[in-house]
């Protein structure tokens, strides 16, 4: 265990775009919260916070170049589908509109970014937090997007 500054940038980063939803929330949200399974709520939160923890508490020994580059790449894919969103009118579904053939791909993209990170920085503690969240982000985001058409193509 130790402090890991390249964890604390890359929790930072996968975080970050998350708290755009406070100044532009979709336009069209649901009034009530979408159904979605207690158990993979619960997991997805255990997972968020696993995460973010670990990925700052577990000293990195930093190898394996190919999984940087992977992060890197995870990571703008994942800003890019924000922008998507924001760029699209901040409707309700682009937050969980497919991408081609990959459904939820912004449920998808941070937690093979923290997997990508936890190889990166041979932090087995984060391998099990990343699927531990995506076991529970991407059953709920699956969840979210039936219930809300968005499971469609975009055109």
């Amino acid at each position: 265990m130790g402090f890991s500054l390249p964890g604390l940038l890359i929790a930072l980063a996968i975080l970050a775009p998350s708290f755009l939803l406070l100044p532009f929330p979709p336009i069209d949200a649901p009034a009530a919260a979408p159904r979605t399974s207690r158990i993979a709520s619960v997991l997805e939160r255990v997972g968020q916070i696993g995460c973010l923890v670990l990925a700052v508490i577990v000293a990195p020994v930093l190898g394996r170049p190919a999984w940087l580059i992977a992060l890197i790449g995870l990571v703008a894919l994942y800003y890019l589908l924000w922008l998507r969103y924001l760029a699209g009118g901040r409707h309700f579904r682009l937050l969980y509109a497919p991408l081609g053939p990959i459904p939820v791909p912004l449920a998808l993209a941070p937690v093979l970014a923290f997997f990508a990170a936890s190889v990166w920085m041979e932090n087995w503690f984060l391998a099990a937090g990343a699927l531990v969240l995506g076991v529970g982000h991407i059953t709920v985001s699956a969840q979210i997007a039936r219930d809300a058409g968005a499971t469609e193509r975009l055109e």
